[in-house]
């Protein structure tokens, strides 16, 4: 980023910090208050992204300052690309109208793995109904990336009282155009326990997270319903932590590519890669990179390890390889379903598609062929089932079962001794 630049987006924070305290200044006693009490909230995180798993704990604690001022402190610590470690604390100063807006500013200093970085963004809302606009942009500056501006647009939807959904899409001179997307659902209310679930995606790549968030001081026997909704809590205490509220450009994602370049993948910013060696001419069809059987090879090696096939093929270049997996595949030795290797390039290894794939249960792969039996369904099945279904009496049958059998059993274990509206009536009758 040029001087200039950089001087016009301090200017522009410092007016925007400032903004706050002026505005307070023609605050009434009659306004709502920015944070109605202290509350702390406790986000506890986990997921992965392509470098490698992340993990953490996220706290932040909002304290009122006195009419339309309120001042939120949060704090994030983990480990990112599975061995880096991280730490980060962010301020938000803020002046809100809980009815209609809020306006502030927020600092962030981050450090992975001994390389920090700080940022200085303007913060806003506004209110609809039930719907939260969000927005923010700054620059940042650091070892990981030396300056650079950011800005992200995003909103919030609360459906009931227990639920949100949120996305945003940003831009930051590293990253380019990203998004992301969050769902909370508070499962206990009376003890202010929430589950949420977030995405992050960029031109990298994306980050999967998943955790528990908990509300403390939530205001409790303060509103109409007794409990205050998520909406309530989002707009009179407490903001989301900044480090998740904002994955992509000051958060989560980031501090993912930046564990994930340090840990030797692919560049991030300031942090880029020694240069690789130049390869050797390769000949023959397994040195051509883009060649289809190698492709393939490379599939089917990350899906289960290649063998012999115990015939000359196996000398034969890429073909012998991609034989040699068939047959691994569809040996009795073959690994389970739920163990495949996390081989590179393997399904096993993608992030989150990997972690259920290992759910899946201890299955060998030649039992789930040989089920198939294609003799079998050549033979006799598909011809039983064609002549089943040409004869009127078989197919007369079927439906008479389906209504007063199947479909009358289903809508009298749902229904009870309820009365069934005329039109189910009959068709359970048929």
């Amino acid at each position: 980023m040029r001087l200039p630049q950089i001087w016009a987006s301090v200017a522009s924070g410092a007016i925007l910090m400032a903004a706050p305290w002026v505005a307070a200044q023609g605050a009434t006693e009659a306004d709502t208050h920015a944070v109605a009490e202290t509350s702390f909230q406790l986000d506890a995180f986990g997921g992965g992204d392509e470098g490698g798993g992340l993990w953490g704990g996220a706290p932040s604690v909002a304290l009122p300052l006195g009419g339309n001022l309120g001042l939120q402190v949060d704090g994030i610590a983990g480990r990112a690309a599975d061995s880096i470690d991280f730490y980060g604390g962010a301020v938000q100063l803020f002046y809100r109208d809980p009815q209609r807006f809020l306006l502030g500013a927020a600092a962030a200093g981050l450090v992975v793995d001994g390389e920090s970085q700080f940022s200085l963004s303007a913060i806003g809302e506004y209110y609809l109904d039930t719907v939260t606009l969000e927005a923010m942009a700054g620059f940042q500056s650091g070892d990981i990336v030396d300056g650079g501006a950011f800005a992200r647009l995003g909103f919030s939807y609360y459906g009931g009282e227990n639920f949100r959904f949120g996305g945003g899409i940003s831009y930051s001179d590293e990253t380019k155009l990203a998004a992301d997307v969050e769902m909370e659902y508070r499962i206990a209310p009376e003890n202010g326990i929430a589950l949420f679930a977030s995405g992050a995606f960029d031109k990298d790549g994306d980050l999967g997270l998943a955790g528990v968030r908990v509300y403390f001081n939530d205001l409790k026997g303060q509103t109409e319903s007794g409990l205050p909704s998520l909406k309530e809590i989002h707009r009179h205490l407490g903001r989301r932590n900044l480090f998740l509220a904002a994955p992509t450009v000051t958060g989560a994602r980031f501090i993912g590519l930046a564990a994930g370049a340090l840990s030797g993948g692919d560049g991030f910013g300031e942090i880029q890669p020694p240069p690789a060696p130049a390869a050797a001419p390769a000949g023959g069809l397994g040195g051509a990179g883009g060649d289809p059987l190698s492709l393939l090879t490379d599939l089917l090696n990350g899906l289960v390890p290649t063998t012999d096939t115990g015939t000359p093929l196996d000398g034969v270049p890429v073909l012998g390889d991609v034989l040699g997996a068939v047959v691994n595949l569809l040996s009795p030795d073959t690994v389970r379903v739920g163990d495949l290797p996390t081989a590179p390039g393997s399904i096993a290894n993608l992030p989150l598609l990997g972690d259920v794939i290992s759910l899946l249960p201890a299955q060998g792969i030649p039992a789930l062929l040989g089920s198939l039996q294609p003799e079998f369904v050549a033979s006799q099945l598909v011809p039983a089932l064609l002549q089943g279904l040409t004869n009127p009496e078989v197919v007369g049958g079927l439906l008479g079962n389906l209504g007063t059998g199947t479909l009358g059993n289903l809508l009298g274990g749902l229904l009870g001794d309820v009365p069934l509206p005329a039109p189910l009536g009959s068709l359970a009758t048929l």
